[in-house]
C-alpha cells in the first residue's frame, strides 16, 4: 500500500507536467495569435539548385513561417492529450488521498504540496515571458533568421528585467494588445535579408573539386536543411 507520502509525491509531479503542458499550449497559442514563430520553430531551408533574390526568399520565408505554423498546432495537440491523461491520474491519486485515514497530515503535506507547485508556476512564468519578450524583439528588429547575430547590450537588458506580472500581459488568454500582427506584417530590413543571404553561402556546398574525396557532400535531394535552435 503507498503512503501518504509517496502519492502527495506522485501527484506533486503529475501537477506540474500537467501544469508545464497547460503554459505550452497557451504561449504556443498566443505565438500563432501575434503571427511570431519561437525561435525553435523557425525552419530555414534553402535551395541549392536555384539563385535566390529578394522576392524569392520573401515567398520562401512566409512558406516556411506557414510550415512552423502548423507544427506548433501539432505541439498544442499533443499537449492537449498529454494534459487530459494527466488530469485522469491526477483524479485517480487525489481519490487515493481520500482513503487514507490521518486525514489531518493529508492536509498538511498538500499544503506544502501547493507552494511548492505555485513557486514552480511562477518559474515557469517568468522563463516563458522572457522567451516571448524575446521573440518579439526579433521581429521587431528584423532579426527573424540571423537572431545569433549579437544584439545591443541595452536591449539585451531589457529582456532579463522581464518579470512575472508581464507575462500575464502577453501570454494570457484576455490580452488582445498584439492579437491581429502578423508575421508578415512584421518590420523587415535590408540588414535581415544580407543575413539570411550569407546564411545561404554558409550551408551551400563547395565546387565539387574542391571537395576532400571520400566525404560526403551533404546534401540531399538539392535541398539543404537548417534549424535555429532556442
Amino acid at each position: 500500500m503507498h503512503t501518504t507520502s509517496s502519492i502527495i509525491n506522485q501527484l506533486e509531479k503529475t501537477r506540474i507536467s500537467e501544469l508545464k503542458k497547460w503554459w505550452e499550449m497557451t504561449s504556443l497559442t498566443k505565438y500563432i495569435e501575434s503571427g511570431r514563430v519561437p525561435r525553435g520553430l523557425r525552419i530555414l531551408i534553402l535551395p541549392t539548385l536555384v539563385d535566390m533574390d529578394h522576392d524569392l526568399l520573401e515567398e520562401w520565408r512566409m512558406q516556411t513561417a506557414d510550415c512552423s505554423t502548423k507544427l506548433m498546432g501539432t505541439l498544442i495537440t499533443q499537449a492537449k492529450r498529454r494534459m487530459d491523461e494527466q488530469i485522469i491520474k491526477i483524479e485517480q491519486l487525489t481519490k487515493d488521498l481520500e482513503k487514507i485515514t490521518n486525514q489531518q497530515e493529508v492536509s498538511n503535506q498538500l499544503a506544502k504540496m501547493e507552494e511548492r507547485i505555485k513557486n514552480k508556476e511562477e518559474e515557469i512564468k517568468l522563463w516563458k515571458a522572457h522567451k516571448f519578450n524575446r521573440d518579439k524583439l526579433d521581429y521587431e528588429h528584423g532579426r527573424i533568421y540571423t537572431f545569433a547575430q549579437k544584439y545591443d547590450n541595452a536591449r539585451i537588458k531589457d529582456v532579463s528585467k522581464i518579470g512575472s506580472d508581464d507575462v500575464i500581459h502577453q501570454i494570457s488568454a484576455d490580452d488582445s494588445s498584439e492579437i491581429g500582427s502578423s508575421a508578415e506584417e512584421a518590420p523587415r530590413n535590408k540588414l535581415d535579408f544580407q543575413g539570411e543571404m550569407r546564411l545561404m553561402q554558409m550551408v551551400t556546398p563547395p565546387p565539387r573539386q574542391n571537395r576532400r574525396r571520400g566525404r560526403g557532400s551533404g546534401r540531399r535531394g538539392g535541398v539543404r536543411r537548417r534549424s535555429n535552435q532556442q
